[in-house]
């Protein structure tokens, strides 16, 4: 039952995609969506209001040629708001049977992490500030130009020591949500960052955190000092090791 639509998680808030409701509903996508636009005011009334565009699949998940499509998130009270323009049947009570129970197990499933964690990313905008890369590649003995594209090791370097000290496993969460979301959307995961997924708590806290890194790296003349001085700060708070934190991939 919980598999027939799948539901996802925007912090907090749960959401589904038209598409997959028009599914359960067994209609046209076009119809709903008309139905949606039609109703755009009462529905923003209700909760997160977002459209994408994705590719076009076929049943084997291939990308079709044809415009993109036109899709919402919704959440259960906009669907169930939905349903009540349309006439009581049988069959449209047990589709508020079906949305009942696929949203009560989201919720059963729900982690504290997922209240960190977005399913649809954030619109972006610039996070990770010049300064911070200026001190990082500076404590390895480079400099930072903006116009050139960073080491490739400053991704592992950002998820260890910003990522993973504010929630464990974070970038490994981000990194799936990612991946589920350009799965199903058709993006491209290279110009969608991992703080895009980032509830906006989350993000005040990454900002926090970055700060307390960047003046950690600007008093430090190396790796072995930044070392000294991420253990001094953050002893008890990671399971970092001296030998992860001067790992020779990120030299």
């Amino acid at each position: 039952m919980e598999g027939l639509i799948p539901i996802l998680n925007q912090g907090a808030e749960f959401i589904v995609d038209s598409r997959h409701v028009a599914d359960l509903f067994n209609i046209q996508h076009k119809s709903l969506r008309e139905l949606i636009e039609s109703h755009e005011a009462e529905l923003t009334r209700l909760g997160f209001w977002r459209f994408e565009t994705a590719k076009i699949t076929n049943d084997l998940g291939r990308t079709t040629k044809g415009r993109p499509e036109k899709f919402y998130w919704l959440t259960f009270d906009q669907v169930i708001y939905l349903l009540t323009l349309t006439k009581s049947t049988a069959e449209t009570r047990e589709f508020r049977v079906q949305l009942i129970l696929a949203f009560r197990a989201a919720r059963e499933r729900f982690r504290p992490v997922d209240a960190y964690l977005l399913s649809i990313p954030e619109r972006w905008r610039k996070t990770f500030k010049d300064d911070f890369y200026v001190a990082l590649l500076g404590i390895y003995g480079a400099d930072y130009d903006a116009s050139k594209n960073k080491p490739s090791w400053v991704g592992a370097w950002t998820n260890r020591f910003i990522y993973e000290p504010i929630y464990a496993m974070m970038a490994t969460e981000l990194k799936a949500k990612r991946k589920a979301y350009c799965g199903s959307s058709g993006k491209d995961p290279e110009f969608i960052k991992l703080h895009q997924f980032l509830e906006e708590h989350a993000r005040d806290d990454l900002r926090d955190h970055m700060t307390k890194i960047t003046t950690l790296l600007q008093l430090s003349g190396s790796k072995y000092e930044f070392a000294e001085h991420f253990r001094s700060v953050f002893h008890g708070n990671t399971q970092l090791r001296m030998d992860g934190l001067l790992d020779d991939r990120f030299s």
